[in-house]
């Protein structure tokens, strides 16, 4: 049984990389059914990742499932 929550943690959720530019800036836990539209929402309410954003807009967004999302700008 001590191994259940553990297990089901990981059946739901991973780390999710967040890049800026090809480079890691922050890791969070997303769902493993994620879109690319939720993704992006996230990445862009972490707080590491608006310091390397810098008020800069997005051009474009590279999302790979249940591994990373990587914002150009």
């Amino acid at each position: 049984m001590a191994g259940f929550f553990g297990e089901k943690l990981l059946d739901d959720t991973f780390v999710m990389v967040i890049q800026v530019n090809g480079k890691a800036r922050d890791n969070i836990q997303a769902d493993v059914k994620i879109k690319e539209d939720g993704a992006k929402e996230l990445a862009l309410k972490s707080k590491k990742v608006i310091q390397f954003l810098g008020g800069k807009e997005v051009k474009k967004v590279i999302f790979v499932p249940g591994k990373l999302i990587n914002l150009v700008v």
